[in-house]
């Protein structure tokens, strides 16, 4: 692309894609102005439609967002990827708004990083974050661990960490973690999709126990502060997210590659254009977004 033409398509607005979820909650909807899911999850006990999760970015697995507005309005992430791009369609991470209404299922990812910004929290809200300490004492018993998953006690083996708005916390593959009700977070991620329940806090739901204790005893027990898995990261070998906080005008740019652009608080402009929360962009290689508004929050990934 010609300098010119980088000017006439930046920054590229995306529609989110709305997913239902049986612990979806109405924050979304209400403070971040996205669309409800047509239908409701298909684990759903009682055929209510709760809006879990948007998909702010993802272009993977025959699934992408589309471009709302500009030249490419209507286009996909991945019809943009490989016209103007040059490549295969595909990215390697994922990015997603997420609302807990309710607690998620104690899980683990046996090959995916991910990382939680935390939107909002009510009070007393809080996350599962690995092990407490005790249960690492002397290694993993991996036979214990199922036995407590399947009767519930398994709750006295995870640590729980109370959680505030602004913080980040990095979910290392092999950790094993859960959202607490009343939180939204913006979850930045690789695109694997593998995704073991550990325990799903008494919901009628498959689980995969067994897989999830081998994902985590090769993997190790992780626990707060063990060099790996400590909250306030927001860098790893897959990607990396930044924070700006302001009142005013700032400057984002896409030097090394595409950059992601999401406003979790505060409204104005981008690029002339209005930005408010909940929105979300892709500027593409070597583009700059001059970004201006009152007591905004910008967050940006690159990978």
């Amino acid at each position: 692309m010609t300098e010119d033409s980088l000017e006439k398509v930046l920054p590229l607005r995306l529609r989110a894609l709305p997913t239902a979820k049986v612990w979806g909650g109405g924050k979304l909807c209400v403070g971040y102005g996205k669309p409800m899911p047509e239908a409701p999850d298909p684990e759903s006990s009682d055929g209510e439609i709760r809006l879990g999760e948007t998909l702010e970015l993802v272009s993977c697995g025959g699934v992408s967002n589309i471009i709302d507005g500009g030249r490419f309005d209507g286009m996909t992430i991945s019809e943009y990827l490989r016209t103007e791009e040059g490549s295969d369609g595909e990215l390697p991470v994922i990015v997603k708004y997420i609302d807990a209404g309710d607690a998620l299922s104690v899980q683990v990812h046996p090959g995916k990083t991910e990382l939680w910004y935390i939107a909002e929290a009510d009070d007393g809200a809080e996350i599962i974050y690995g092990f407490e300490e005790a249960a690492a004492h002397g290694g993993f018993d991996r036979d214990g661990f199922i036995r407590a998953a399947r009767d519930g006690s398994v709750e006295k083996l995870l640590h729980r960490i109370p959680v505030k708005a602004g913080e980040f916390y990095m979910i290392p593959s092999g950790l094993v973690h859960a959202l607490g009700g009343g939180i939204v977070v913006l979850e930045f991620q690789q695109s694997d999709a593998v995704t073991l329940r550990v325990w799903d806090r008494g919901r009628d739901r498959p689980v995969q126990t067994e897989e999830a204790a081998d994902t985590v005893e090769r993997l190790g027990v992780y626990k707060l502060h063990d060099g790996i898995a400590e909250p306030g990261l927001t860098e790893c070998e897959y990607f990396s997210v930044k924070k700006y906080s302001a009142d005013g005008k700032l400057s984002v740019t896409a030097e090394n590659g595409m950059l992601f652009i999401s406003c979790a608080g505060g409204s104005g402009t981008i690029c002339g254009d209005k930005i408010v929360k909940g929105d979300s962009f892709l500027l593409p290689k070597g583009c700059s977004a001059d970004i201006s508004g009152r007591d905004l929050t910008i967050l940006t990934m690159c990978w």
